[in-house]
């Protein structure tokens, strides 16, 4: 993954993080996503326990070591670290010590915002309005720690899309042909 543009999509449950990064993928040919750990983990075993410990730190470690094995010019993390890190902290869930071992930055984190996404309950998330607010917030905390640039995404998805587009051209022209 060096000189590769790394992106975070990132917001809390049903969002509109997975539709964005489908979207985006479609029209930027050389992106590659790190799908959400969660959604895996899910179809895996069908309940799994999100506040458990050692499903919090699978999630952790699946995140982290995705990300430093992929190589693309640009990779799209449909949820990355920023969401992980964020998720603990609402579980009550200590932080990895080892956090630190992500030594590399999100060149951009891409925050979909919560207050315009209608919450969909699929049976497969949590439907608290108040944890989702919470973890909304605590989102924004860890994308100031681990995004160089992140950026609120509101609005429809052909709006999230396109103001999205924008801020990758130009985390792309700021990485100085870097990618």
């Amino acid at each position: 993954m060096p000189g590769a543009l790394l992106i975070s999509v990132s917001g809390a449950f049903s969002t509109g993080k997975t539709t964005l990064v489908e979207a985006l993928r479609q029209v930027i040919p050389d992106a590659v996503i790190i799908a959400d750990g969660g959604r895996a983990a899910r179809a895996a075993v069908r309940d799994f326990d999100w506040a458990r410990a050692d499903a919090r730190s699978f999630l952790y470690w699946y995140q982290l070591v995705r990300e430093a094995e992929v190589s693309a010019p640009v990779v799209l993390c449909d949820t990355g670290l920023i969401d992980v890190l964020a998720h603990h902290q609402l579980y009550g869930i200590e932080l990895p010590p080892d956090v630190a071992l992500h030594n590399r930055r999100y060149d951009l984190a891409l925050l979909c915002n919560a207050v315009e996404v209608e919450l969909v309950d699929d049976g497969l998330r949590d439907t608290d309005h108040g944890r989702r607010a919470e973890l909304d917030l605590l989102i924004r905390e860890h994308a100031r720690q681990l995004a160089r640039n992140s950026v609120e995404i509101g609005g429809d998805p052909s709006w999230r899309l396109a103001k999205a587009l924008d801020l990758v051209r130009t985390a792309r022209e700021a990485a100085g042909g870097r990618v």
